[in-house]
């Protein structure tokens, strides 16, 4: 079950993962790095959002190919830097 998730929890979630903020950008965007290459996972959140939305979260995953609820378990700390590559991996696999 996708929730919303605090956005502060969530950014550092993603930079705990092997994401980087992209700078000088209207939202806050983060880009997964796999050594030491951006690659195309990308989670965006407005810069004044308190949460991020179940639906937000959906939206986010599904540009990125993967499902909604791995994307809640990389924001809410459940899957580790690991998986989440494993993830993005897989997701390249499929298209």
């Amino acid at each position: 079950m996708i929730d919303p998730v605090e956005a502060s929890t969530a950014r550092q979630a993603l930079l705990a993962k092997g994401f980087e903020e992209a700078k000088n950008r209207d939202h806050f965007y983060a880009f997964l790095y796999i050594d030491g290459k951006k690659t195309a996972f990308w989670v965006k959140i407005s810069h004044g959002a308190r949460q991020i939305r179940r639906d937000e979260i959906k939206i986010n995953a599904q540009s990125v190919g993967i499902k909604g609820e791995d994307l809640y378990l990389i924001l809410c700390c459940t899957h580790d830097a690991e998986k989440t590559k494993d993830l993005y991996l897989k997701a390249l696999s499929n298209r």
